[in-house]
């Protein structure tokens, strides 16, 4: 059976290449391939199962590899994602804790999202086949030949997609295929590592402060990168939203560049300075002399995190029975707390995939193979990950759309 393009992958980026390429060639004869039962099945778990399907803040900043993406968000950025969901009859609306610019369907159900989809796939009669699996894209004289596990009927495709996703959750079908598959066509990939990420390394804090959440600014003591947000003590170590936002450096430091350990700097005070720290205690000494300190954190960090921190470093009693050098120690350890990350979770727990095909080898306008004419890629399986926020969605959403345009 030949046709004029197959996709391999019924993701996200993968339903999208099938409606985007369907709506420029409704006469064309188009095959998606997904190795679950389902389509979308990834979709469903994204944004703890409600989508963070977009950000309004959508650019390129939040991305790595920004000169690659901009030509893509040019041709379908939040405007264009927001009209294309809204079409499908899909109703939004963006989420104003943190004024981070997110956006989940009214319906806070990621079930929403997929449905919709997948309506938009069947009436654009693009034929699926589920439960299959692509052993090999072989480049022929006559198109690419499809080689399907357990199955003699290969496939013949005059164009190719390869929208196979990343490594996270692999008990939702996502293992690497499409890296084996690109690489085996001559395509170099960049050493996948997981992002948005939970990270390990154990101290007296992890140890004694398990479960509690707390903000902070974190920083990255190797290249200074800093984020503010939400941190968790793990028994493992530490999650939370800063941790996630600033996983993907450590990622790469520890699993693709193999160092030990890589220190971050916990600032429990965020946006506080040195200066500002010590004035904000000396007030609070000076107003409450004789009162226990400890005791009077709790106006400021929680209980638990009051107690232990106190008693890590060796401080207990009234205000007065303190001088402004304890309060100077105390403020270096709140602001600058050195913690040592030995490892992060592993791809079960990660959120996204760092790395994947070399952008070098990929034209940033049309996402074609500058090596194989009539090869093209979309979504995770490029070494293309964005922050957390709908962002790495929005790139699914994006790349999609732009590979069936240009097919």
């Amino acid at each position: 059976m030949k046709y004029d393009l197959v996709i391999i992958g019924g993701g996200a980026a993968g339903m999208m290449t099938a409606i985007s390429t369907f709506r420029c060639h409704p006469d064309w004869k188009i095959l998606l391939l997904e190795k679950n039962s389902t389509l979308g099945r990834k979709i469903l778990i994204t944004g703890n199962g409600r989508c963070n399907l977009t950000n309004v803040n959508l650019n390129t900043t939040y991305f790595n590899n920004p000169e690659f993406v901009s030509p893509v968000l040019k041709q379908f950025s939040y405007k264009e994602i927001d009209n294309f969901f809204d079409d499908l009859g899909l109703l939004v609306y963006e989420e104003k804790k943190g004024n981070t610019g997110k956006i989940f369907p009214v319906s806070d159900a990621a079930s929403s999202v997929v449905n919709l989809l997948g309506d938009a796939v069947e009436k654009s009669k693009v034929e699926v086949k589920t439960e299959v699996i692509c052993e090999n894209v072989v480049n022929t004289s006559d198109g690419f030949l499809i080689k399907i596990k357990n199955n003699k009927n290969d496939i013949l495709a005059d164009k190719v997609v390869l929208t196979t996703g990343g490594k996270t959750y692999p008990a939702l079908g996502a293992d690497g295929n499409g890296f084996d598959l690109a690489k085996k066509l001559g395509h170099k990939i960049i050493t996948p590592v997981p992002s948005g990420v939970p990270l390990e390394g154990k101290n007296k804090l992890t140890q004694e402060l398990q479960g509690l959440k707390i903000p902070v600014e974190i920083s990255v003591l190797k290249n200074n990168k800093k984020v503010t947000g939400d941190l968790m003590f793990a028994k493992y170590g530490l999650s939370g939203t800063a941790v996630l936002s600033l996983s993907r450096d450590l990622s790469i430091f520890l699993n693709r560049e193999n160092q030990k350990e890589v220190t971050v700097l916990l600032n429990f005070m965020p946006g506080y300075d040195f200066d500002l720290a010590v004035d904000f205690w000396s007030k609070r000494k000076q107003n409450n002399l004789e009162r226990d300190i400890v005791v009077d954190w709790c106006g400021v960090f929680p209980p638990k995190f009051s107690n232990v921190f106190l008693k890590m470093v060796g401080v207990a009693g009234k205000y007065s029975e303190i001088n402004k050098s304890t309060i100077e120690k105390l403020v270096s350890l709140l602001i600058n707390y050195e913690y040592k990350i030995t490892a992060t979770r592993g791809w079960n727990e990660a959120e996204f995939t760092a790395g994947g095909i070399d952008c070098e080898e990929i034209d940033p306008i049309t996402l074609e193979s500058k090596k194989i004419a009539g090869l093209y890629f979309a979504g995770e399986v490029i070494d293309v990950d964005g922050d957390i926020g709908g962002y790495n969605l929005s790139w699914a959403w994006a790349s999609g759309f732009v590979v069936g345009q240009s097919v």
